[in-house]
C-alpha cells in the first residue's frame, strides 16, 4: 500500500482477507484506492493487514485472525474500520505500526497502545492476545516504539528504555547515557545509547536476560531490525555493521560491501540501507545485495517479507522482488 499526496491510500496485490480495502477479496494487479481513507497522515502495513492514521485515529483493514485490526472481534474486514472505537480507549494517535498480527500506536501524550497476537515466550506458540487497544506500561511516556515479530519495545522520554511483555511488569534498563534508539528482529531487542555502543538482550525470557555488549561493534548513530534473527547498526561514516543471535554469541561484521550509507530501515525479512544517491541495497543471507537500479533517487524504502517498494524524489513508486 502508499500513501499518495493529500491522503489517499492505494493498494495492490493479493486481497483474499480483504488486505486492499476496497470492499472486495479481488486480487489487484494496478493500485486501487482503499475505500473511505482520504485525509490519512500515516500508514503502515502488517503481514495481511495495514492500518491508516486519520485525525489521529487508526483505521485499519484486511486480516483480523489475532485481534491486530483493534475493532473487539477476530472478523476479517475488507474495508477499514476503526481500532479502538471504545471512548476509553481512543487516544489521539501519533503513529501507529502494523506487523504479523498485532498493531501499535504511540498517542500523541506518549503513552503506547497495542493490540492482536503476541508471542510471549511463555508457551511454545502465540499466547497473548487482545483485540482492542490496550495500553502498555502504564504511566510513563515514550518518544519511539520498535515493534516486529517480537513484543514491542519502547523508549521512554527521558533517555530511560523500558521494554515490555504483552501481560507482564515493563523492563527498565537506567543509567544507560542516555538511549537514542532502540530496534527488535525476530530474537532480539537492541538499544543504542548516546555512546554509539548497541546492547541487545532476549525480552521473551522470564526474567528477560540482561543486556548485553555487541561484540565488535564501531561506535552506531541508528538501528533497525528485521524479523528474522538480524539488527543492523549504522555509523557516522555510513557503513552498515550486522548481527544476529548475539545473546547465543553472534559478533558484529561490516556488512557494507564497499558502499556508503546515508540511513537504514527495518523490514520484514531484511534490514535496507540507502546511500546519499539513493541506491537501495539490503542485508539477506548472503550479505548486502543492491535492489534498485543506480540512479532511481529513491529517499524511503519500505520492505516486505519477498518484496520491496521505494519512493523516488519524484514521488512515484518503485517495486521490486516476488510477484506472484
Amino acid at each position: 500500500c502508499a500513501l499518495a499526496v493529500g491522503g489517499t491510500v492505494y493498494c495492490w496485490g493479493v486481497n483474499d482477507q480483504g488486505q486492499l480495502g476496497d470492499g472486495s477479496r479481488v486480487p489487484r494487479l494496478t493500485p486501487v484506492p482503499v475505500q473511505g481513507i482520504s485525509a490519512a497522515s500515516g500508514l503502515s502495513g502488517g503481514n495481511s493487514h495495514s492500518c491508516a492514521l486519520v485525525s489521529g485515529a487508526p483505521w485499519c483493514w484486511g486480516s483480523d485472525r489475532g485481534g491486530e485490526l483493534g475493532h473487539d472481534t477476530t472478523y476479517n474486514r475488507i474495508v477499514p474500520t476503526r481500532a479502538g472505537s471504545t471512548p476509553t480507549i481512543s487516544p489521539t494517535y501519533a503513529s501507529v505500526t502494523a506487523n504479523d498480527v498485532h498493531t501499535c500506536g504511540l498517542a500523541a501524550a506518549g503513552a503506547v497502545y497495542c493490540w492482536g497476537l503476541w508471542d510471549t515466550g511463555v508457551t511454545d506458540g502465540w499466547d497473548t492476545r487482545a483485540e482492542s487497544p490496550v495500553l502498555q506500561a502504564s504511566g510513563h511516556q515514550f518518544t519511539k516504539v520498535a515493534d516486529g515479530w517480537l513484543p514491542p519495545c519502547g523508549l521512554a522520554a527521558g533517555g530511560d528504555d523500558w521494554c515490555w511483555v504483552f501481560g507482564k511488569p515493563p523492563l527498565r534498563f537506567p543509567g544507560a547515557g542516555g538511549l537514542v534508539d532502540v530496534a527488535v528482529s525476530g530474537s532480539l531487542a537492541c538499544v543504542l545509547d548516546g555512546g554509539g555502543a548497541a546492547r541487545c538482550w532476549d525480552p521473551r525470557s522470564a526474567p528477560a536476560s540482561a543486556p548485553v555488549p555487541v561484540s565488535g561493534a564501531p561506535a552506531l548513530t541508528a538501528l533497525a531490525g528485521e524479523s528474522g534473527s538480524h539488527v543492523c547498526g549504522l555509523t557516522a561514516a555510513g557503513a552498515v555493521w550486522c548481527w544476529a543471535g548475539y545473546t547465543t554469541g553472534g559478533a558484529a561484521a561490516d556488512a557494507s560491501n564497499g558502499q556508503t550509507f546515508a540511513s537504514i530501515w527495518s523490514g520484514s525479512n531484511r534490514v535496507c540501507a540507502l546511500t546519499a544517491s539513493g541506491d537501495v541495497w539490503c542485508m539477506g543471507s548472503g550479505g548486502m545485495l543492491a535492489l534498485s537500479a543506480a540512479g532511481a533517487s529513491i529517499t524511503q524504502v519500505a520492505a516486505g517479507v519477498s518484496h520491496a517498494c521505494g519512493l523516488t524524489a519524484s514521488g512515484s513508486a518503485l517495486c521490486w522482488g516476488s510477484n506472484g
